[in-house]
């Protein structure tokens, strides 16, 4: 058990998904601000972090996969994930 607090860029980042893959890491799925952007804009989130709950650097950048989508196009609702057999 224990907790672990991720700072990522961003006015707001929340995750609202969570999965357990084989191996022990753990996949954090959400949405983070735009810093300064206003209105908001959400970016879709993916952070991996290793057994031990650290940011697995391994994983798309030390960790952290945000998708900036430049298209003007935002992430209002949850971010649902799920793993591939």
């Amino acid at each position: 058990t224990g907790k672990v607090s991720i700072n990522l860029t961003g006015g707001y980042e929340g995750a609202t998904d969570l999965l357990l893959r084989p191996d022990g890491r753990i996949v954090l799925a959400g949405r983070v601000g735009r810093a300064g952007a206003f209105p908001p804009v959400y970016d879709p989130a993916l952070v991996q972090l290793t057994p031990a709950g650290g940011l697995d650097s391994s994983f798309g950048v030390s960790g952290v996969r945000i998708q900036n989508d430049t298209a003007g196009t935002a992430v209002y609702g949850p971010v649902r994930a799920a793993l591939q057999a």
